[in-house]
C-alpha cells in the first residue's frame, strides 16, 4: 500500500508491541528518509483474539493491494512475505506466479478487519 502497511506476526515474550514497532521504525526509517519519506508518529494495532481468524487477517492483508487496484490480477505481489508457505491455506490456491484467482476480488470483505479505520 502506498501510505500504510500491514504486518501480521506473533509477538514474543521479550518485547512489548510498542517497543517492537519503535525498533522497526528506527531501522527502516533511514531507508525511508533516503526516499524523502518518514513514519507517522502513531500506529494502529490489533491483537487477534482466540475467536478471530489468523487466516482471515492474512487473506485480507494479501488481497489489500489487489482490491485497491495497485497490483493487477495475474501479477505477483512483490511486497508479500510469508516465511512459511503453509501458514495460510489460501497460499495453495495461488497461481504459479503467486497471483490470486480473479474471482477473489468479488469476495466480500469482512469489515471487522479494517483496523484503525
Amino acid at each position: 500500500m502506498p501510505d500504510h502497511f500491514h504486518w501480521l506476526f506473533v509477538l514474543g515474550p521479550r518485547l512489548a508491541l510498542g517497543r517492537v514497532l519503535a525498533k522497526f521504525k528506527t531501522h527502516t526509517g533511514k531507508l525511508l528518509n533516503v526516499a524523502g519519506a518518514d513514519w507517522q508518529r502513531d500506529f494502529f494495532e490489533h491483537r487477534l483474539r482466540e475467536s478471530e481468524s489468523e487466516e482471515g487477517y492474512g487473506f485480507y492483508i494479501y488481497m489489500n493491494p489487489y482490491r485497491a487496484r495497485l497490483i493487477a490480477i495475474g501479477a505477483p505481489w512483490p511486497g508479500w512475505h510469508c516465511p512459511r508457505s503453509d501458514r495460510f491455506s489460501f497460499s495453495s490456491m495461488l497461481d504459479s506466479k503467486g497471483s490470486p484467482p480473479p474471482q477473489w476480488l468479488e469476495l466480500p470483505v469482512d469489515e471487522r478487519l479494517h483496523v484503525g479505520a
